[in-house]
């Protein structure tokens, strides 16, 4: 049953379900959120970093290497160790230093991410505005950034991700839309 809204209560609805299934900061496009804490074990535990902060830089070495070829896994353990020295305020190793400014210069393979859960939750909170109060999924091409034009689930979706800190444009909301199709 549809239920006739404005904008603004749209926008609403659409923080209230983003906040409800999505991670606090909509990060779902990164990598998981880590206990930092678990590098600085696993690394202890294979002997690469001793308790006192003393790495064995062969093993260190072949870790980066491999992040570096793009290994998530790798790739946690060594920023998980990176953050655990500087946590502790201990100085970075030479090679995670050089490997933070391969990071930097954007020499790295960028990691490929996992979206499918954040496309669910956008096409999830669509469906409620087009279910429960009349939003069409997306509108006429034409009329994006017209003042007057009528609003869509992705139009409002975008404006609310905007209220969130997330600039995730309404032509993006809808490639989304339409690639998950299928899943409806």
């Amino acid at each position: 049953m549809t239920q006739p809204i404005d904008t603004e209560e749209a926008i609403g609805v659409a923080l209230q379900w983003l906040e409800k299934y999505l991670p606090g900061e909509l990060e779902a496009q990164k990598l998981p959120l880590r206990d930092f804490s678990s590098g600085w074990l696993n690394a202890t535990r294979s002997g690469m970093l001793t308790r006192d902060g003393t790495i064995d830089q062969d093993r260190m070495d072949t870790l980066i290497a491999a992040a570096a070829a793009g290994d998530e896994h790798a790739f946690g353990e060594v920023a998980s160790i990176a953050i655990w020295f500087l946590q502790t305020e201990q100085r970075l190793p030479e090679s995670l230093v050089k490997l933070e400014i391969s990071l930097w210069s954007e020499k790295l393979p960028k990691l490929k991410s996992w979206k499918i859960g954040r496309d669910i939750q956008y096409g999830l909170v669509i469906h409620i505005l087009q279910q429960d109060y009349g939003f069409k999924p997306t509108r006429n091409r034409a009329t994006h950034g017209e003042i007057d034009a009528a609003e869509s689930g992705c139009s409002i979706l975008s404006k609310a991700l905007a209220r969130m800190g997330q600039n995730v444009p309404e032509q993006t909301l809808e490639k989304i839309w339409e690639k998950n199709a299928s899943r409806r």
